[in-house]
């Protein structure tokens, strides 16, 4: 199973090599007969098998995940059920990847539909992007890419056989199955980063979340930060969990641009700036790990 993977390109001819602030992101290149592949990663070297999986803990596709199998005469790519991490194709210039803009070849025509979704929502949905030619992959599906062409299969949503059983989970259950996940793949001795905005998913996961060793940050968008909505609902909620929690000043920001386009592209608004310094000042030891809402 790989680790630490940041996204790829598989095309016809060799693309652009991507530079990122963090320098200990690297590039695999592998080429397949007329199919040219980028794989971008962070940390040490380590074998690409004929499978590839971005998560590090699992192969299952109900889990954040994307699945790369690498034949001697095409690649096979596959989604998760939530469609997790964006895969964008362009079927007419034969290009797949995570990073919407090597995907723009030479078409920098606006589409009607995918702008409007963009100017809604602030990022690429609903199987569109800004641009013509361009297209997000379904959830749960399988994109295949050979030298004839890209070939797309939806496959038939998990969800549906659960949600056609006749009966409903209580809280508990609930509270018990995701308890069960963190347990089955984490090791809840290490220590957990825990962002904690306030809100209700960042809540929901510091209740779950209290009797470990749990520490929150915050960090405010307001001019005055200290009083900002997030930086006083987050302290409140930490002091009545009894959690460990800081507050993360932002200042440098805008140095982040450059990073945020070359992974997201135009797939998005430039506002995850704010994110990747606050996540660049709450890395802590290899060990430990950040569960986010």
């Amino acid at each position: 199973m790989s680790s630490n993977l940041l996204g790829f390109t598989v095309s016809l001819s060799p693309t652009p090599d991507k530079q990122f602030f963090n320098k200990d992101i690297k590039l695999k290149q592998i080429i397949k007969k007329d199919l040219h592949i980028n794989i971008y990663y962070l940390g040490q070297d380590f074998k690409f098998d004929q499978e590839i999986y971005f998560s590090n803990y699992t192969d299952s596709l109900l889990d954040r995940n994307i699945k790369i199998t690498l034949l001697d005469n095409e690649v096979i790519i596959e989604n998760d059920w939530l469609g997790s991490i964006p895969i964008f194709y362009n079927t007419k210039a034969k290009i797949i990847s995570t990073f919407h803009d090597d995907c723009i070849f030479d078409n920098l025509n606006l589409d009607d539909v995918g702008f409007s979704v963009y100017s809604d929502f602030g990022f690429s949905g609903l199987g569109t992007s800004p641009f013509q030619d361009i297209n997000q992959l379904r959830f749960y599906s399988t994109i295949t890419f050979s030298p004839e062409g890209i070939f797309i299969e939806e496959k038939k949503d998990p969800a549906l056989d659960i949600i056609k059983q006749d009966r409903q989970s209580s809280p508990e259950e609930l509270n018990k199955k995701i308890q069960e996940y963190f347990e089955q793949n984490l090791n809840m001795e290490n220590e957990i980063i825990l962002p904690l905005s306030g809100g209700y998913d960042s809540r929901y996961l510091a209740v779950l979340l209290k009797d470990y060793k749990t520490r929150t940050y915050t960090y405010g968008y307001n001019f005055l930060q200290s009083f900002s909505w997030e930086a006083s609902n987050a302290k409140r909620v930490a002091k009545i969990l009894n959690l460990n929690w800081s507050q993360v000043f932002l200042k440098d920001s805008l140095q982040w641009l450059d990073e945020l386009h070359n992974i997201f592209g135009s797939s998005t608004h430039l506002h995850g700036m704010y994110q990747m310094e606050f996540y660049s000042k709450i890395k802590k030891s290899p060990g430990s790990y950040l569960i986010s809402g």
